[in-house]
């Protein structure tokens, strides 16, 4: 192979890895609808009774070991994404 030939190859394939992770596409993606916005955030100290009414969102109720000392419960408020106004109001 010539010099020139082996140049063309490299450079070739230089441009084709360059360009193959832009081509894969929204493979990720995620819909506005699908998305959440918070307003706002409160953290307060969790009373006993809060700690037994503890929802199984994130766990399987007794998978994870009570923890000591004082508990916290965090609450966040969610938008509606379909009711957020979006242009001025009339």
């Amino acid at each position: 192979m010539s010099v020139q030939t082996i140049k063309r190859t490299c450079s070739s394939l230089l441009l084709v890895s360059i360009f193959v992770p832009l081509l894969t596409g929204c493979w990720d993606r995620l819909e506005i609808e699908e998305r959440a916005v918070v307003l706002a955030i409160a953290i307060d100290v969790a009373t006993p009774q809060g700690e037994q009414e503890e929802p199984e969102v994130a766990h399987v109720k007794d998978s994870i070991p009570e923890p000591e000392g004082i508990g916290y419960q965090l609450t966040a408020q969610i938008a509606v994404p379909g009711r957020i106004p979006l242009g001025p109001s009339n």
